[in-house]
């Protein structure tokens, strides 16, 4: 992707994705490395300089990038010194319409990989370094199964999510050296690096790392929606994936509102088939609706409700409900990501 540094004196204008339009005071473009915000090209200069539009600003900034006058982009603020540096993610639709998006049906599942990897007399494997051996090891069925049924479990996905490596552009711009190497996908680029003559090994990694960096674009879509999703590569799941909806700050004028969280859960597991399972948590309590792909399924799992109950604990649960309506996790989430305005047909052929 290529890059957009500012000339010009840089102006207030807030994240795109968390605390959109909300301007800081020293005159920060944007809030955090990986923040988005759009923009629009007004002039092309000489000498590959451009006036772009920014929030209602005026900023002159230089980038090798070819643009045109009306273009509409999405920047990525990746590094703030010496410069401010962004990213162009203008047109999140052109990159996944140029991937194959059904990898997004496919799960996380290394095992195809680790068995080539540690297979033969000289195992492949040993020439990788420590921390992606761990990291490697960490995602194996019996490693995820052993800490998703002990008591750590919540905590566990949160460590889950942050090893993925879905940010790890952001932790290598922020300096994160340390947590970068520690993560599936560093590990997986390393593999492709390492084994870039062996065709087999090559194929594995790259459409792990495929899959990967489909969701980081999917994240980019789904952030105009304020919505933050996490693969879930569990060995019960043939796919799956958790959305979380971004709470608005409350303003001062408006005063507190009261604290609310959605979530939802879209899965699909061997013999029960696709399943979401929407949350809602808030002052009252908890809040949970099951969806299945049949209405018989529904009626059987309602069976199921008090024993539910009686194993929920953290927060009363006010109402439970079970019906049919679920669908191919992989098929809701593409709808999500293009607009209802493109196809991903071209008619004009």
């Amino acid at each position: 992707m290529s890059t957009i540094s500012p000339l010009s004196g840089v102006p207030p204008v807030g994240s795109y994705t968390s605390r959109q339009g909300t301007p800081r005071p020293d005159g920060q473009l944007a809030h955090n490395l990986g923040d988005i915000i759009k923009a629009t090209v007004l002039e092309a200069r000489s000498s590959d300089r451009y006036l772009l539009d920014i929030g209602g600003n005026r900023l002159l900034a230089s980038s090798p990038a070819t643009l045109t006058p009306g273009q509409q982009l999405q920047l990525q603020l990746v590094t703030t010194t010496p410069q401010v540096q962004l990213q162009i993610v203008s047109d999140v639709f052109s990159a996944l319409a140029g991937r194959s998006l059904v990898l997004l049906g496919n799960p996380v599942d290394l095992a195809s990989l680790m068995a080539t990897l540690t297979g033969g007399s000289q195992p492949p494997f040993s020439r990788l370094s420590a921390e992606s051996a761990a990291t490697l090891t960490s995602f194996l069925p019996d490693g995820l199964q052993g800490i998703i049924n002990s008591r750590d479990g919540g905590a566990f996905l949160q460590r889950l999510f942050s090893r993925l490596g879905l940010n790890l552009e952001a932790l290598l711009a922020q300096g994160g050296r340390d947590q970068a190497p520690q993560t599936l996908k560093a590990a997986l680029l390393e593999i492709a690096h390492l084994f870039q003559h062996s065709e087999r090994i090559s194929e594995q990694a790259g459409r792990l790392l495929a899959t990967l960096e489909l969701y980081q674009l999917a994240q980019l879509q789904l952030g105009q929606e304020r919505l933050l999703i996490f693969p879930l590569p569990l060995p019960f799941l043939d796919q799956g994936y958790l959305l979380v909806e971004q709470r608005q700050e409350s303003s001062e004028e408006a005063g507190e509102q009261p604290e609310e969280h959605r979530f939802s859960l879209h899965l699909s597991l061997a013999g029960l088939g696709h399943l979401k399972i929407v949350f809602l948590l808030n002052q009252e309590g908890l809040f949970i609706r099951f969806y299945f792909d049949s209405k018989d399924k529904a009626v059987f799992a309602a069976q199921f409700e008090t024993d539910l109950k009686e194993m929920l604990s953290g927060a009363p649960l006010v109402s439970v409900s079970f019906s049919e309506g679920a669908e191919d996790p992989a098929r809701e989430l593409v709808r999500r990501l293009i607009p209802q305005e493109r196809s991903i047909l071209d008619t004009k052929a």
